[in-house]
């Protein structure tokens, strides 16, 4: 499993991997943020993430396994109107 954690403050995004690296349908992706979020999937490569709010200033979101091998997943990560394009690189 791969986990990242978002910060998003004073409008802007932020996250501490911008590539992640997934075994084919094997991980999942976590992602741990501070405020409410939404992961979306370009060209619709996977159903998108709404974050569920797990206690104060804590949302988290899950995807995966994901069964695309040798692929690079671009997604984006979504608070109001402020967006991050980070990846997933799935390996076979």
């Amino acid at each position: 499993m791969a986990d990242v954690k978002i910060s998003i403050e004073n409008g802007a995004i932020t996250i501490d991997k911008d590539k992640v690296e997934v075994w084919v349908d094997r991980d999942k992706v976590t992602w741990k943020g501070n405020d409410a979020y939404t992961i979306e999937f370009e060209g619709g490569t996977y159903p998108n993430v709404v974050a569920k709010q797990q206690g104060t200033n804590n949302w988290v979101a899950e995807a995966g396994p994901f069964d695309k091998s040798g692929t690079t997943m671009k997604y984006d990560i979504v608070s109001g109107s402020t967006r991050l394009d980070p990846y997933i690189q799935v390996l076979p």
